[in-house]
């Protein structure tokens, strides 16, 4: 059975760990770009919160997935400054699975992202990243039923275990910013499997 694998790294290794999935993987990647989002008040203050991130998404069977992550983690650990995560989704019947962590999913309309991720943060999240999007939206439907719909978006990733992530979402839902109708949405799903490359938040 295939699954979505989506791998968070520093832009800096995006070389890197694009050679190390496609010798592993057979297919096609996709990569993204975004920032990270530190959870330290001081990096915040400082204007050094944010990280350019890359983020590489591909289909693949489970056995290629794990050879992946064990190669991701044995190159993440040679460098100080690399950090990461890479979590699983089945293709196939998300519903009635039971998962230990979730990856939540918030679409916004731009320049909410960072307002999300500060009420993310108070309800447990250990952190997320930010991608620039853009919605689909034509002229004509910019105003369809009366709905203002804003082409720019921001995509929120945020992998939380399950039990915050409903602190998470909940606390999303209760910002103004989602309140309006076409103004965002939110979708959590549950991973399969979960790998922090390189150092782990409590190595640090």
């Amino acid at each position: 059975m295939k699954k979505l694998a989506l791998a968070v790294i520093p832009e800096q290794y995006t070389e890197l760990f694009t050679e190390t999935v496609r010798n592993t993987v057979c297919g096609k990647l996709i990569l993204l770009s975004g920032r990270g989002t530190a959870s330290s008040a001081l990096l915040q203050r400082l204007g050094i919160g944010s990280t350019q991130k890359t983020i590489i998404g591909f289909l693949s069977c489970e056995k290629a997935i794990e050879a992946v992550c064990r190669m991701c983690e044995r190159e993440g650990r040679r460098h100080k400054d690399c950090g990461g995560i890479l979590c699983t989704v089945s293709a196939e019947n998300t519903m009635a699975k039971k998962s230990a962590h979730r990856l939540i999913c918030i679409i916004v309309n731009s320049g909410y992202g960072e307002t999300v991720m500060d009420a993310a943060r108070k309800a447990g999240a250990p952190g997320g990243t930010i991608i620039d999007a853009r919605g689909t939206g034509t002229e004509q439907d910019m105003n369809f039923f009366g709905i203002q719909i804003t082409p720019e978006k921001e995509v929120v990733l945020i992998a939380s275990d399950a039990e915050t992530s409903v602190q998470i979402t909940e606390a999303v839902q209760k910002l103004a910013c989602v309140q309006n109708p076409g103004s965002g949405m939110i979708c959590s799903l549950p991973v399969d499997s979960f790998f922090h490359l390189g150092k782990k938040p409590s190595e640090e």
